[in-house]
This record gives C-alpha cells, structure tokens and sequence, in this order.
C-alpha cells in the first residue's frame, strides 16, 4: 500500500543522544511551535513517567503517550 506522508525531517545538532531530563524540558518548552503529540519510546517506566509528569508541569498542552510494543496511533486530522 501506498500512503502520502506529510512530515519533514529536522537534524538536530544542539543536544547529544543522552540528553538529561533538564536538557529534554527546556528544548520542549522553548520550542517556538509546541509538538501536538510527544511520544516517549526510550528509558525506564519510572524515568520515563516522571520525565511526561515533568513536561504536564511545565505546562505544554501536547498528548504524551508512553506506547507500548505493538501500540498503534493516528496522526493528523
């Protein structure tokens, strides 16, 4: 099947692959557009549930989800 994608794709060069939950936070609260969606897929339950309840404290109105193997989402309206 064919399917139209409408996504670009950024580099980001400012922060390593390990950026600390600091690092993480302010990238996301200084975005000059918020995300709509953030998917957290890397770290720990703990770390990662603590890393969406820190960016829901901060105030960014995006839907955090922590998918699961096999969870499907749809994008877009």
């Amino acid at each position: 099947n064919e399917h139209t994608v409408r996504a670009e794709v950024k580099s980001l060069h400012a922060f390593s692959a390990h950026a600390d939950r600091k690092d993480l936070l302010g990238f996301v609260h200084n975005m000059e557009k918020p995300p709509q969606n953030i998917f957290l897929v890397h770290g720990e339950e703990r770390q990662t549930a603590a890393l969406a309840d820190g960016l829901r404290e901060g105030g960014t109105t995006a839907t955090i989800d922590i998918p699961a193997l096999g969870d499907r989402f749809e994008l877009g309206s």
